[in-house]
């Protein structure tokens, strides 16, 4: 059985998720909204700049590593989402990527995985499991994934949350011995070297055509909103997040780092001011409207997203410092 086979053969299961009842539906939007983009960008940060800046960095690597790994594995296996196949699943949600592995899954195991063994509660890892599980199975109801994509989400997600806790305090003793310089330059290399890697992975995948089957019920489904699968705009976006908030958070250390536990009202006035300014760049930005399909619009969306990245990790804290929000509050706020 090829692995095109084996994805498909969840389909049973796919539709079996989708009689649970309609009823459902708010709840399943719901758990699929955390793991998009519009969530990690305004809320994540909320850890960063209002509680541990140190536990807020390690997550923000570990999400945006397993998001570039995710983007180009997706080009690598270029497997179809189950509209694409079949006309029996309802498209609930619209996703114009390739399925295998599920992102969602793929970052939830990852993210709060991490999460969840920084907060060093003992609710904490069942309630990181009890979310994942929640957050996987609405891809199914939503008709975006076939069970296979969510178990090598799964798979890789904890490969990635397993390699994380391994490799941190190494890394970390190492960066220590790097100059500022060194620290930039490495950022600046971890960047590219994903973003060719992800490019290679494209090459591969525009190598091959797309059944027909799967490129007309998509172009059904999403209308005027179809885009080719193999696609580049995610890959650039997360690459210049990495840059920017690597380069942010070299710069911040450099300047002594973000105290943690503010008073709580410092943690809603830092909260505030950093959203504020991750919408404007993110909106504002997003105005200049450029075909994604080019190297340039490509690049403006690097540098975009760069800007969104180094605002969140140097930016956002610069301003807290010159408006008095950064004096951490007493033991226990």
């Amino acid at each position: 059985m090829s692995l095109l086979e084996a994805v498909v053969a969840g389909l049973p299961v796919v539709l079996a998720s989708q009689q649970i009842g309609d009823q459902w539906l708010p709840l399943m939007n719901g758990a699929s909204s955390i793991g998009y983009e519009a969530f990690y960008l305004l809320l994540m940060p909320a850890l960063f700049w209002c509680w541990d800046a140190g536990l807020g960095v390690r997550i923000g690597f570990i999400l945006l590593t397993s998001a570039l790994l995710n983007a180009s594995l997706k080009l690598v296996f270029a497997l179809p989402r189950p509209t694409w196949v079949s006309a029996a699943v309802e498209g609930l949600a619209h996703e114009t990527t390739f399925g295998l592995p599920s992102g969602h899954a793929q970052n939830a195991v990852a993210v709060w995985g991490r999460l969840a063994l920084g907060l060093e509660r003992r609710w904490a890892l069942p309630a990181a499991a009890g979310l994942t599980g929640l957050i996987s199975f609405s891809r199914l109801y939503l008709g975006v994934h076939f069970p296979l994509d969510v178990v090598a989400g799964w798979v890789v997600g904890a490969l990635v949350l397993a390699s994380f806790i391994w490799l941190e305090a190494p890394v970390w003793r190492w960066l220590q011995g790097r100059t500022l310089a060194g620290r930039l330059l490495i950022v600046v290399a971890a960047s590219w070297l994903f973003l060719l890697l992800g490019l290679r992975a494209w090459s591969l995948a525009a190598a091959q055509p797309l059944p027909e089957l799967w490129l007309t019920n998509a172009a059904a489904e999403l209308g005027a909103a179809w885009e080719d699968p193999r696609q580049l705009a995610g890959l650039f976006s997360v690459s210049g997040l990495l840059l920017g908030f690597g380069l942010g958070g070299v710069l911040l250390a450099q300047r002594g780092g973000l105290p943690a536990n503010p008073a709580w009202g410092n943690r809603a006035g830092r909260y505030a001011i950093g959203a504020a300014g991750v919408a404007l760049l993110y909106l504002g930005l997003d105005l200049i409207s450029l075909d994604d399909a080019s190297l340039f619009g490509l690049g403006y969306r690097y540098l975009r997203y760069a800007s969104i990245g180094s605002w969140i990790s140097f930016g956002a804290p610069w301003v807290f410092g010159r408006i008095g929000l950064l004096r951490p509050g007493s033991p226990g706020t």
